[in-house]
């Protein structure tokens, strides 16, 4: 449902990156946009990774989940 929802969106734009977190806190492993779009109804979505990186990085080590 949440994949759906950002298909309305169009777009995701995210700070940390899965290789600044600790491997328990990956999500969807495995899973790429080219296997995930064709499924979404609205059309395509977009990610836009590492926008702001430095802070996204200083949450997950509030959050203790920092490599």
């Amino acid at each position: 449902m949440c994949f759906a929802a950002l298909s309305f969106v169009g777009g995701v734009v995210y700070a940390a990156l899965n290789e600044d977190g600790k491997e328990e806190i990956a999500i969807a492993r495995g899973i790429t946009l080219e296997q995930l779009n064709p499924l979404l109804i609205r059309g395509p979505v977009e990610l836009v990774p590492g926008v702001r990186r430095e802070e996204g990085r200083e949450l997950l080590a509030l959050m203790g989940k920092l490599l």
